[in-house]
């Protein structure tokens, strides 16, 4: 089980909604892309300046790094 905290900044420009997905990178291996989609201390998540927490089972992959995306806006 992974445990993950993502803080927003403000971004006054930005008021638009988009999918945000996480990968969890490590040495060798990598999890599958998650869709930050459901926060468990926030009904509305990934808003400007407040800190959400996600929580996700996958496979252990060791130390890890972030990849934070999103996709491109068309």
């Amino acid at each position: 089980i992974y445990d993950v905290s993502i803080q927003t900044r403000s971004n006054a420009d930005d008021d638009r909604e988009s999918a945000v997905f996480l990968t969890l990178i490590g040495k060798d291996k990598e999890t599958r892309k998650h869709l930050l989609q459901t926060s468990l201390n926030n009904v509305r998540p990934l808003q400007n300046e407040q800190i959400d927490r996600f929580s996700f089972v996958d496979r252990d992959i060791g130390p890890v790094r972030l990849d934070l995306s999103r996709p491109a806006v068309i």
